[in-house]
């Protein structure tokens, strides 16, 4: 099961002070969708990553939002799609606390922390572009 998906061109999903946790995903958005998440707890999706934006022109904006314990990474990035997050953290995954992949993909990181996940704080491949503003990316377990 997935907890939120937001799809489709022009669609728009708004979450505020509210706790996911437990499902195979947590937040998924992809086909062009935008995501805005605002004091948001992620916590163990089971399957994948707490919160997957993929496709060109999805997009999801996160500030004061924890993504944790995610049986991949924290947060995933593909195919053309993007992250804008501040005040975030991404940790205690099973492989990245941010990943992103693919041409044209891209996230900004603004005061985020990247810690005790189990590969890389923050991951990249592919043609794809991360910015990194006063974040902290410690205590990876296997990557850097």
């Amino acid at each position: 099961c997935i907890a939120a998906c937001a799809q489709q061109p022009g669609t728009r999903m708004t979450v505020t002070d509210s706790e996911m946790r437990e499902c195979a995903e947590l937040v998924l958005c992809r086909e062009g969708a935008s995501v805005y998440l605002d004091k948001c707890q992620l916590t163990e999706a089971k399957e994948v990553s707490c919160v997957s934006v993929m496709d060109d022109a999805s997009i999801i904006h996160a500030s004061n939002c924890t993504m944790s314990s995610a049986h991949q990474s924290a947060a995933y990035i593909k195919d053309g799609s993007s992250l804008v997050a501040k005040q975030c953290s991404f940790i205690k995954s099973k492989l990245h606390g941010v990943g992103v992949s693919g041409i044209n993909s891209r996230a900004e990181l603004t005061e985020c922390n990247m810690s005790e996940n189990l590969d890389c704080g923050v991951f990249a491949s592919g043609g794809c572009s991360i910015k990194l503003l006063r974040c902290h990316v410690t205590n990876c377990v296997q990557g850097g």
